[in-house]
């Protein structure tokens, strides 16, 4: 008697990602596990996973005998038998850029072949869909000069505002209310940015600031010539974006003022 020998296995893939949701800015990762139900041995047996639009290629570490590439879509290939119960299964590292808008669900799904057949095709896609948080941890600085400044005379603050990131930071601004004794002589902000001129002056960023990117406004004012005590002021910085630790979005600079009036005096005498 001649027996002719089919060969059919049942592939199924397994798609996970960790963290869910990610931070943009951060790194992000999925877990591609394949196993074969068999009844036969699978052949060749591999993955492709196209990464997401907003996402790049970090690192792949796969499991032993696999041939893996380096970009999208990330490809692996183990040769030779995978047998029934036997699993292969790949981590795949990647990037998620800053500037990925919150709300944004990165969708992947990877795919199982094998050159042997599979009898149950439909459960060889795997899908993750990742959801992104945008969160970026401003913080400010405020100087002041001169320190101490004499009445009469004009006072300059500088106020930088820093993106600790890990995402873009959308519409930075940095508001700094006009100490009382003071009144405005011109407020500017760094490249990009426009000031608002009023009792708070506040300057205003369009688009995005980078992680580890700085905005800087710069605001003259004139001290009163009756002034006598010190002077505070206090800088704030704030975005449209989440920001996750609002603790150091403030800085306050105190001015000593001193006085100080050059008198001078003429004598006339009348009729001479």
């Amino acid at each position: 008697a001649g027996t002719g020998v089919i060969t059919e296995a049942n592939l199924a893939l397994a798609l996970t990602d960790s963290p869910d949701p990610v931070n943009a800015g951060t790194q992000l990762t999925y877990v591609a596990t394949i196993s074969n139900a068999g009844p036969s041995d699978a052949q060749g047996v591999s993955f492709n996973l196209p990464l997401a639009a907003g996402s790049t290629f970090a690192s792949i570490t796969p499991s032993a005998g696999a041939i893996c590439n380096a970009t999208s879509p990330v490809v692996c290939t183990w040769a030779g038998a995978t047998a029934p119960g036997v699993n292969r299964s790949a981590t795949i590292v990647v990037n998620v850029a800053a500037n990925v808008a919150n709300g944004t669900v990165l969708s992947v799904a990877a795919t199982a072949t094998s050159t042997t057949t599979d009898p149950v095709p439909a459960n060889n896609v795997g899908q993750a869909d990742t959801t992104v948080n945008a969160n970026a941890n401003l913080s400010i600085t405020l100087t002041d000069s001169p320190d101490p400044v004499i009445a009469g005379n004009q006072l300059t603050y500088v106020a930088t505002l820093t993106n600790g990131g890990p995402s873009d930071a959308q519409g930075a601004n940095i508001s700094l209310p006009l100490p009382a004794g003071t009144t405005l002589v011109s407020a500017t902000a760094s490249a990009g940015g426009a000031c608002v001129s009023a009792a708070t002056v506040t300057c205003t960023w369009a688009g995005a600031t980078i992680p580890a990117g700085t905005r800087t406004a710069t605001i003259i004012v004139q001290v009163s010539a009756a002034q006598l005590a010190n002077l505070s002021a206090t800088a704030t910085a704030g975005a449209t974006t989440t920001d996750p630790t609002p603790g150091n979005n403030t800085a306050t600079a105190t001015t000593t003022v001193n006085t100080s009036a050059d008198l001078g005096i003429t004598l006339v005498d009348s009729p001479d």
